[in-house]
């Protein structure tokens, strides 16, 4: 009888183990890979608040056109023109319709640059494929 209880036993641990060694395997993937993930964007993203926050060299997409794009307001609101229009001319690069439309006021005002309403024109109508309502109204405007 006795032989039996251990047979019995041994196929319940045997059956058991591996279910508590899947249940370790997933904590241990939580504790180790994903909660320092969770806070490594975390960071990132807070990184990305910060104004003096520069993306790593070489990188770019969404991330590099957004942030080329708000770099850019914010050396317009300072009144830095020449900066403003650097930023938004990687942005643009990058397809951003938003900073081509930015940069087709400043050529068209004369704003940080000399008015070239050809340049306007151009990035006007870069903006305008990408469907921005605003620079298709300035497109009938200037023709």
């Amino acid at each position: 009888m006795s032989i039996i209880k251990y047979i019995i036993g041994g196929l319940l641990c045997a059956m058991i183990l591996p279910v508590f060694g899947l249940f370790a395997l997933v904590l241990w993937l939580f504790y180790e890979v994903l909660v320092p993930l969770k806070d490594f964007c975390v960071d990132f993203v807070r990184s990305l608040a910060d104004e003096s926050y520069v993306p790593p060299i070489g990188y770019s997409g969404t991330m590099r056109r957004d942030y080329e794009h708000a770099q850019g307001e914010q050396a317009a609101r300072r009144g830095d023109w020449k900066e403003a229009m650097a930023h938004w001319q990687e942005a643009a690069r990058l397809y951003d319709a938003d900073a081509m439309f930015k940069l087709g006021e400043c050529f068209e005002n004369g704003t940080g640059t000399d008015i070239c309403l050809d340049k306007a024109c151009e990035y006007y109508h870069r903006a305008a494929r990408q469907r921005h309502a605003a620079a298709i109204e300035a497109c009938k405007r200037l023709g």
